[in-house]
């Protein structure tokens, strides 16, 4: 699904980049600089409550990381996490404990911990990030208040989102580039929550994998003036529908081609679209997929 047959060289090294930053996680906890060591004043909790971003340098890359601190209802203090260019949101602290001037936060659920201190008139959180033996620096300051969302989602067609089968059409048809133009991605970032996944599953040297990116962080890693150039097509020859209530689950069959080597496919799998409806719209919130391999055949009640 979503250009990984023809460009499999350039995908398979984005993905592999990408499958190591996420096994190796973005987020943080070590020792601390010589400046955490000063003196603590008597900051009041209240002073690290609100939105917090920085950006951690690591393998070359920059990643954005976005903390929100709220007081819970019995007065304590939680806190989430986003990592908004690897599309997660919502992960939640275990723990959040503050001594004076300093903060630690931690996500036992990414195996990750942050310790920062509040420094320039509070403007700040100088801190470290550490996760698997690793720690990264990372200063935190106050975004703008649309710091972890994804840019501006663009408008659906109502055709597309009318019901279950028309938004799966719609996908298709939005990435298939048979007359040589390139995909339309504004329709396909339509047709998904902000915080939808797509997540390619297979093998690697036998064992294996999966992989979670968002809509942009995936359409990042494809090669689309190449695949326009070749006239890429991705087309739905078998479908199972289950549906209940507000859910809908597509079982969907494909075969890919390139128009400019031929007509014959050179790949099929199998993409799973989990959808749901809002009351007014279908919407897909995650897409996995699974590609046909030599020791793995599509079942024949999954074929034409």
């Amino acid at each position: 699904m979503f250009f990984s047959n023809n460009v499999k060289d350039h995908f398979h090294r984005y993905f592999h980049i990408a499958l190591t930053v996420v096994m190796t996680g973005l987020i943080i906890a070590v020792l601390f600089p010589d400046d955490m060591q000063a003196q603590k004043s008597d900051h009041s909790r209240e002073a690290f409550i609100g939105t917090w971003s920085g950006v951690l340098k690591a393998g070359g890359e920059e990643l954005r990381a976005v903390f929100h601190i709220e007081r819970a209802e019995d007065s304590a203090l939680t806190a989430s996490m986003d990592s908004p260019d690897e599309g997660a949101t919502g992960i939640s602290a275990s723990r959040v404990s503050v001594d004076g001037d300093s903060l630690t936060l931690e996500f036992e659920s990414v195996d990750g911990r942050f310790e920062g201190v509040l420094a320039a008139a509070d403007t700040t959180i100088k801190g470290m990030w550490t996760k698997n033996g690793r720690s990264w620096p990372i200063t935190l300051s106050p975004p703008g208040a649309q710091a972890s969302l994804p840019s501006q989602q663009p408008e659906a067609n109502p055709a597309d989102v009318k019901s279950p089968e028309a938004i799966v059409t719609a996908a298709y048809e939005s990435i298939s580039m048979a007359d040589g133009k390139k995909p339309d991605l504004d329709r396909l970032r339509s047709l998904f929550l902000p915080e939808a996944r797509l997540i390619p599953t297979g093998r690697n040297n036998g064992v294996p994998v999966k992989n979670f990116f968002s809509v942009e962080n995936y359409l990042e890693g494809a090669n689309i003036e190449e695949l326009s150039k070749k006239r890429f097509v991705e087309y739905e020859i078998h479908s199972v529908m289950e549906r209940f209530g507000d859910m809908a689950h597509v079982f969907s069959t494909y075969e890919s081609a390139v128009k400019a080597e031929g007509p014959e496919p050179i790949g099929r799998g199998i993409n799973s679209f989990q959808l749901w409806y809002d009351g007014k719209r279908w919407w897909i919130v995650n897409l996995m997929w699974h590609e046909e391999r030599g020791d793995l055949s599509i079942p024949d009640r999954y074929e034409k």
